[in-house]
């Protein structure tokens, strides 16, 4: 399996592996039935890292599960490539669900042109290729 989180921090490598998800991943409005949609997010307190994320019943809005993670930040901060900062703790919370939505939503800021699946590659985007 390709390793999505290296611990090589150079930027020429790591703007390379968010462009290979990029390719690889499936965007396309085809949801035919969303029943569970959830939101995730993150936190940081020196170098502790807190992720929380919230499953919601996509008509009623109710919440169905809640999960979190608590961890230490291994990657610094380097603008356009958080998610390599942000992903273990994303994918420690993700995985404590029982309940996987349909639909993942991240906030984040802007990514440059061509570097969209900053985020969409940590949680289990599904990927076609």
């Amino acid at each position: 399996m390709f390793d999505y989180f290296p611990e090589d921090h150079s930027r020429k490598p790591l703007i390379s592996i968010q462009k290979d998800v990029a390719q690889r991943a499936y965007i396309h409005d085809d949801f035919n039935d969303i029943k569970l949609i959830a939101g995730i997010d993150q936190a940081f307190t020196g170098k502790i890292i807190f992720s929380g994320i919230i499953v919601l019943d996509y008509y009623s809005h109710e919440i169905v599960e809640r999960e979190f993670s608590i961890g230490e930040v291994n990657f610094p901060y380097i603008p356009t490539l958080l998610g390599f900062r942000e992903g273990p703790s994303m994918i420690s919370a993700y995985e404590k669900l029982k309940n996987h939505p349909d639909v993942l939503i991240k906030a984040s800021s802007a990514a440059p042109p061509g570097l969209h699946c900053v985020y969409a590659r940590a949680p289990r985007v599904h990927t076609r290729g």
